[in-house]
């Protein structure tokens, strides 16, 4: 079972967010909380258990919190759902919500709606018994609804009806009230990793969760064990003698305890005092005394060592978990991961993203990061990017990469994860090469002092420090590329500006001339900021700075040098 979508209605800050999702999925952006809230939100809705309080109303201002969300179903997961609840359903759609009036938390279940109340197993009561007959002597339903008399023969003749016929087109659908019991059966299992989690939280030994299944797992190996079969032969014999109910077989000392505080007591009380003792399965004691130790050099338990390293031994336990528990038929699992690359180096990262993508071929992942190594250009429809606008999280989806996009991706991933820095950016500088990164670097260090408007002039007439304007320069190794980046911003709703060179009249340059203007035109139409500077035919030209192919960066170089003040006037 695999999530499709997640609809936020009223919840922590979203008030009508629909999210697409995949098999993996990627939150990006500036708005971290928004991130976080999507994951927290997706546990919400599998985790049967968990209630709405008042901190999940937005603002505390709304009547209601709502979060709705739509699975996809294999074959055997369709035909065990619609059996159970007697219908047919393609998709698996659920929605969560509570009402701040009676403050319960309430699941529901869509059914069809086929245009008849009658058609609803939900309908079937001692009242509406009489109407299945009725509708059976029309013709409207088959015959042997005429003759039943009870609820449950109703409702087992309207199952069959509704799962067998074919005929039946649903027109809508019908918001029923299930319990949670019901549906919990059927939701994937979930694994929910925190940004800031405490390790011990999955290092513990419990029934439920994913360490507790794994030791459980190898003790039930440990059964065959020669060494341990003795041990727990050893281990229950002295059980037997020193907490026996019989106090003529157990050791001395425990009777001789018990029998003075029977002295003692019935000085007071005419009562006797005997221990009774619990005593726990050799397995049950050795789980719940168990520790997990790494060896760095230096032996201590795993709390005791830095957050990279824990965080790096809970992926080794779900890895293990995946690799030997998770079966075919066993429940799917939705893994929500918060920031994956906290406390690790970037080459580390780059072997968690690879563990993400093995983990998607056996579930589903959903992760939100602030990391460009954890942004994957290749498979930009996988990336949700979260912008704050008016006080509200907005989600946009990027479209997926053409056929003749690929190889341009290829070629980018090869120059490194600087490109995936402009999903967290305020504002997007595309530029094709080395000579456009050296001039832009020049205006980074350099005031521009006068463009020859005394208001703008009061704005820049100091070092224009990016960064700190949340403005991202980005090199897309010439023109070729700029469409392809143009697209995902301007649906990514991020400003951009491009500075490129007209280059040539060839049909080459100009079919991609025409691309990036087309881009920057439907950026404007959709109320973006989208602006460009073209040089003709190229920059070096334009300037009217005489230079070879291979000296183009010294020759540039050496003219902001020597032009300390003038040579702003060229950018306007």
């Amino acid at each position: 079972m695999e999530l499709t979508n997640i609809h936020l209605i009223n919840f922590r800050g979203f008030r009508n967010a629909e999210i697409k999702l995949d098999k993996i999925t990627a939150f990006v952006g500036t708005n971290s909380s928004g991130k976080s809230t999507i994951l927290q939100a997706i546990q919400m809705l599998i985790e049967v258990k968990q209630k709405f309080t008042e901190n999940d109303f937005h603002l505390h201002r709304e009547d209601y919190v709502e979060i709705e969300g739509s699975f996809i179903l294999t074959d055997k997961e369709r035909e065990e759902v619609s059996s159970y609840f007697g219908i047919q359903l393609e998709t698996f759609r659920i929605r969560k919500f509570r009402k701040r009036e009676n403050g319960s938390t309430i699941y529901q279940i869509a059914f069809p709606d086929y245009g008849d109340p009658k058609l609803n197993p939900k309908h079937v009561n001692s009242s509406t018994v009489k109407e299945y007959r009725e509708a059976a002597k029309k013709g409207s339903l088959p015959e042997e609804f005429s003759k039943l008399n009870s609820v449950s023969a109703t409702k087992e003749a309207l199952k069959r009806y509704l799962l067998e016929t074919t005929s039946l087109k649903s027109k809508d659908i019908i918001w029923e009230d299930v319990k949670g019991g019901e549906i919990e059966r059927f939701l994937p299992d979930s694994l929910y990793i925190p940004a800031f989690e405490n390790i011990e939280k999955h290092t513990e030994y419990a029934k439920t969760n994913f360490f507790g299944m794994i030791l459980r797992n190898v003790f039930e190996k440990l059964e065959n064990n020669p060494d341990y079969k003795r041990f727990k032969i050893q281990y229950e014999n002295l059980t037997k003698k020193i907490f026996s109910p019989d106090a003529n077989r157990r050791v001395k000392d425990i009777v001789d305890f018990e029998d003075n505080l029977t002295g003692y007591i019935q000085e007071i009380l005419p009562t006797k005092v005997t221990l009774n003792f619990s005593v726990p399965e050799i397995s049950d004691f050795l789980l719940k005394n168990f520790a997990i130790h790494l060896d760095d050099g230096v032996k201590t338990p795993v709390t005791g060592k830095g957050h990279g390293a824990q965080r790096a031994i809970i992926w080794a336990l779900l890895r293990y978990y995946l690799d030997h528990l998770k079966s075919e038929g066993n429940k799917s699992t939705i893994f929500l991961v918060e920031e994956p690359e906290l406390y690790l180096h970037p080459q580390a990262q780059r072997v968690m993203l690879k563990t993400l993508k093995e983990l998607a071929e056996r579930g589903q992942v959903l992760y939100s990061t602030h990391s460009p190594v954890f942004v994957d250009l290749e498979h930009p429809e996988s990336i949700r990017v979260i912008r704050k606008q008016n006080k509200e999280a907005m989600i946009y989806t990027l479209p997926p990469i053409g056929e003749n996009e690929k190889e341009q991706v290829r070629y980018l991933k090869w120059m490194g994860d600087a490109h995936n820095e402009i999903f967290f950016a305020k504002s997007v500088i595309l530029y094709e090469g080395a000579t456009e990164k050296l001039l832009l670097t020049h205006m980074n260090k350099n005031p521009i002092r006068n463009v020859g408007d005394e208001n703008i002039n009061r704005k820049i007439s100091k070092t224009m420090n990016f960064d700190e304007l949340g403005c991202q320069m980005i090199t897309t190794g010439g023109k070729f590329a700029m469409p392809f980046f143009t697209r995902l911003l301007t649906h990514a709703k991020i400003p951009f500006y491009v500075i490129y060179d007209n280059d040539s009249s060839s049909d080459f340059h100009s079919e991609i001339n025409d691309h990036i203007k087309r881009n920057i035109q439907n950026a404007k139409n959709s109320g973006m900021i989208a602006e460009s500077t073209v040089h003709y035919p190229f920059l070096e030209k334009d300037w009217g700075i005489q230079t070879s192919e291979k000296g183009k960066v010294d020759t540039l170089y050496q003219f902001l040098k020597d032009n300390p003040n003038n040579w702003s006037e060229k950018m306007v």
